[in-house]
């Protein structure tokens, strides 16, 4: 069972006793590029690992799960990052007994800076068996490995989504959101197939299955809004919301009408086909 954490930008995974609390996109050392740019800020990195173990402590979480975008720096490891993000797991594995990355766009390189003890999964993904139920943990930046097509469930970050409000005056509010949406198992088998440059004829779901012999099914898909609270957002309801990154959203496989948008609260805000452009 996966569940909201109230309040939080974060998602429990019910395994029995201890839950594993799963986040995404801290983007530790953000405030550099700020500094690059004139903006100077006190370090966010341990801001970020309390407002994380205090998270842990409240549901006896024993096991930690990072969707991605650990660290700002892209393709190569920035000087603060040696300190800041082995300090970060070192300090949260004094309090967990499993930790685990599934890497973001953000994480080349990263591996050197982990202490020991943090498991580092495939860019792809991995699948979760979580009480008999598969369930596909990604970044977003990539497609999904093979498996993931067939999960019930697959959670992911790297969008940052956000809704957008404004009002007769023009001013402006975006809050977080969870995003809860499907997609529509033809199309997504179709865009995967020809990105793999894969020739198919007649169904691409019995192609699919011929190729990988996975059969792609129609999970829930869960995105996680950031971690970190300092990050811009992209707003979902605004007409910005088409060019998304990542290829699952922009093969237009995913059902966006019927998405779900969730505050942080739990408060239910409706369908996106009924809140665009507000």
């Amino acid at each position: 069972m996966l569940k909201f954490v109230p309040g939080a930008p974060a998602l429990l995974a019910d395994e029995g006793r201890n839950p594993t609390l799963i986040v995404s996109d801290l983007h530790l050392g953000f405030e550099k590029s700020l500094a690059e740019r004139g903006l100077i800020l006190p370090t966010q990195t341990f801001r970020l690992l309390e407002r994380l173990k205090l998270l842990v402590v409240q549901n006896d979480v024993r096991r930690v799960i990072f969707l991605g975008d650990v660290k700002h720096g892209t393709s190569k490891i920035l000087l603060h990052e040696w300190s800041d993000v082995s300090s970060f797991f070192t300090k949260l594995l004094e309090i967990v007994d499993r930790v685990e990355i599934v890497p973001g766009n953000h994480d080349g390189g990263i591996e050197p800076l982990l202490p020991r003890g943090v498991r580092l999964h495939s860019v792809k993904g991995y699948a979760m068996s979580l009480r008999e139920r598969t369930i596909f943990l990604m970044h977003g930046h990539t497609w999904p490995a093979v498996e993931g097509f067939a999960a019930k469930e697959l959670v992911m970050g790297h969008h940052h989504f956000v809704f957008e409000a404004r009002d007769s005056s023009g001013l402006r509010m975006r809050e977080p959101v969870w995003v809860i949406a499907r997609w529509n198992p033809a199309k997504v088998a179709t865009s995967y197939l020809t990105a793999g440059k894969k020739k198919t004829k007649g169904d691409p779901i019995q192609a699919f299955h011929s190729i990988y012999s996975v059969m792609v099914g129609s999970p829930q898909i869960i995105v996680l809004p950031t971690f970190n609270p300092m990050l811009a957002g992209t707003p979902i309801n605004s007409p910005s919301h088409q060019e998304h990154i990542g290829p699952l959203f922009r093969s237009k496989a995913i059902d966006l009408p019927n998405a779900e948008l969730h505050l942080l609260d739990g408060t239910y805000l409706g369908r996106l086909s009924s809140l665009a452009s507000r």
